[in-house]
């Protein structure tokens, strides 16, 4: 089994049609996948609980990344402008290509690919620590890997 480790991963986004590393990312979380469902309990069922029906449709979660926040650096310009001018925005999170544990063959990169629809960010300032910046976002559609 490959063991992909965290340190290399990159956050990218689309900037004049070319995918481009967003600087200084210290936390990622990629969008993932949810099969949607509906209560379809009644009143005079028998038995606990609810029941729940699968409706057919699969969507894909949230995504989100921390950022240490530098609001001079092009790429944190980029996300701002996406909020400012909303566009839909193709997004990649490239994990590395490193060795499996205990051998020197490497695994191969994978890609995860999604379009965000619509991001939040929220500057965050701690007396302790550097100002970082929390993105949160909706995707459209499903994230793919490849």
């Amino acid at each position: 089994m490959a063991q992909y480790r965290s340190k290399g991963t990159l956050w990218q986004m689309t900037i004049a049609t070319v995918l481009t590393t967003i600087a200084q990312a210290t936390a990622i979380t990629p969008p993932g996948w949810k099969s949607q469902s509906y209560d379809s309990s009644y009143f005079d069922q028998s038995g606990n609980g609810k029941s729940k029906e699968m409706n057919g449709w699969v969507e894909g979660s949230d995504f989100g990344a921390t950022l240490w926040w530098d609001p001079a650096l092009a790429t944190h310009i980029a996300l701002l402008g996406i909020v400012t001018t909303p566009i839909k925005n193709p997004m990649a999170i490239v994990l590395p290509s490193t060795p499996i544990f205990g051998s020197v063959t490497p695994a191969p990169s994978k890609t995860i690919s999604f379009t965000s629809a619509g991001i939040e960010l929220t500057p965050k300032i701690d007396m302790d620590k550097g100002v970082s910046l929390d993105v949160k976002g909706d995707i459209d559609g499903l994230p793919t890997v490849t």
